[in-house]
C-alpha cells in the first residue's frame, strides 16, 4: 500500500478500486455458501429453516419475535 500511494494517486485509486471489489465478493460469496449450508448442498445435515424458530431466534415468535430481536439489537448497537 505504502508504494502504491508514494508512486501515483491513479495507481493508488485503481488498487483500492480492486480491494473493494475483493470484499464485496467476498461478501457475496459467504451469503451464497451460507445458503446452501442450510440447504444441505454442503455438509451433512439439512438444516433448512429449524434454527429460526428455536428459543432465542428471530422467528420464534413470529413477527413479535421480529420486533423483540429488533429492539434488542438497536439496544446492543446504542452509543452511549
Amino acid at each position: 500500500m505504502f508504494v502504491l500511494n508514494a508512486f501515483t494517486v491513479k495507481g493508488y485509486g485503481e488498487a483500492e478500486y480492486w480491494f473493494a471489489m475483493i470484499k464485496v465478493a467476498t461478501v457475496v460469496i459467504f451469503i451464497i455458501v451460507g445458503f446452501l449450508v442450510d440447504l444441505g448442498v454442503f455438509g451433512h445435515d439439512k438444516i433448512h429453516g429449524r434454527n429460526w424458530n428455536i428459543d432465542g431466534a428471530p422467528f420464534y415468535k413470529g413477527f413479535a419475535g421480529v420486533i423483540t430481536t429488533s429492539i434488542v439489537s438497536g439496544f446492543a448497537f446504542q452509543v452511549n
